[in-house]
């Protein structure tokens, strides 16, 4: 008579067993996730393009100051600027490194941007720059400027012609991106163009010749981070640990300027010479915070940004009014 085998209990005692292995997996990867939730998430996109303000951003990679907080981030570089406002107002890129005056351009077409940090001012580091026989302002009538039409370098140059006597009128100004202004200088499709650090210093080195400089529009120009609302809303923690890795790289820049131009020379190909916070004033985070307090000069976005506002109508870049303050958020700002 063959053996009969009662199974009952080994099932029971395998079916323990697997349901203990199954809860210790659960376990261990709730464990995981409560540790390093944005090990799960994918890498936030931050786009920044070639403005000496923006370096900080490469000095907290290099430095492992975001990798050090927490924060997954992606670093995308653009050179063309129009290329990294498309990717950002369609949703391609989370955060961006942007001048004030671009912001009001996107609210349009994505109304759920915010801005998160003031990040600097240019102070002399954006300028006029015109051929060599342009000796002045006034020299520059009836001659072509080239100028991002609808960005906040149109009204740049239109502050530098008011202040000087003339209009736009008495000019020609055409649309030609800042990264492109010195082979539109070198093809005389323009006499005198926009742009900024360290394309300004590259083109004096040729022979150009500044003629007007943010020095002389304290304010005008200052640098701010935007996110979309969403990414805020999905993922806060990270992008206060963003904004605190750029001030702590905005610090160790300044109180190791040798070993972070090194970092920021090699990231971009630049010689020494072309890496300068000569005519930027980059915030800390005190003047971050100051710069959201409403007031009445170019010192408040709040401010700035209507300037902005009101030019981008007039000019008729946008067709309604915005409301600066809905689009206007310090809260993820770190503590002072």
């Amino acid at each position: 008579m063959p053996y009969l085998f009662d199974l009952t209990g080994f099932r029971q005692k395998r079916s323990l067993r697997l349901a203990v292995l199954f809860c210790c997996a659960v376990l261990l990867i709730a464990a995981c996730t409560l540790t390093n939730p944005a090990s799960q998430a994918p890498p936030l996109k931050l786009s920044y393009s070639l403005w000496t303000g923006y370096f900080p951003v490469i000095i907290a990679q290099e430095k492992g100051f975001f990798q050090r907080r927490g924060a997954n981030v992606q670093l995308m570089f653009y050179e063309e600027n129009v290329v990294e406002n498309s990717q950002f107002v369609e949703g391609k890129t989370d955060i961006m490194l942007t001048a004030l005056g671009n912001v009001f351009q996107f609210i349009p077409q994505n109304p759920d941007i915010r801005i998160i940090a003031a990040l600097d001012q240019s102070n002399g580091a954006d300028g006029v720059i015109a051929q060599s026989q342009v000796e002045t302002i006034a020299d520059l009538k009836p001659k072509t400027i080239g100028v991002g039409l609808g960005t906040f370098g149109e009204l740049f140059v239109n502050q530098m012609l008011q202040q000087n006597g003339l209009t736009p009128k008495d000019v020609t100004l055409i649309n030609v991106n800042p990264e492109y202004i010195a082979d539109a200088l070198e093809g005389d499709r323009i006499q005198a163009g926009h742009t900024w650090e360290p394309m300004l210093s590259q083109l004096v080195a040729k022979g150009c010749r500044v003629l007007f400089t943010s020095a002389e529009t304290p304010g005008l120009i200052p640098d701010v981070m935007i996110a979309h609302q969403s990414v805020l809303e999905q993922r806060p923690e990270e992008v206060k640990q963003i904004i605190q890795a750029w001030f702590e790289a905005v610090e160790y820049w300044q109180t190791h300027w040798e070993e972070g131009n090194a970092i920021i020379t090699k990231a971009f190909n630049l010689k020494p010479e072309e890496v300068s916070l000569k005519g930027v004033q980059l915030f800390n985070v005190n003047d971050s915070r100051q710069a959201f307090v409403k007031g009445n000069t170019t010192a408040s976005l709040h401010y700035t940004g209507q300037l902005y506002v009101d030019f981008a109508l007039q000019s008729g870049n946008i067709s309604r009014p915005i409301d600066i303050e809905q689009f206007l958020d310090p809260s993820y700002l770190p503590e002072t």
